[in-house]
């Protein structure tokens, strides 16, 4: 999904692979290794609810900055 694809790609610019990887694995019901494979995309593309995971992508990207001292 479009807007998925936007998320996850401004996660990995500003955070880092990893950081994007483990939340959109998390959200999608996939193993959390890091990387996005077959399965992590088979899942996100399938998930019924995309708008769902591109919020709790959101969610973990604003947890993340908050924690950050020069936030």
């Amino acid at each position: 999904p479009g807007g998925l694809y936007w998320a996850v790609m401004d996660l990995a610019v500003n955070s880092g692979n990893g950081r994007a990887a483990k939340p959109l694995q998390r959200a999608a019901g996939a193993h959390e290794d890091g990387a996005i494979g077959p399965q992590t995309l088979m899942l996100a593309s399938n998930h019924n609810k995309p708008a769902d995971l591109v919020d709790r992508l959101q969610e973990h990207r604003e947890s993340f900055y908050r924690e950050l001292s020069t936030f």
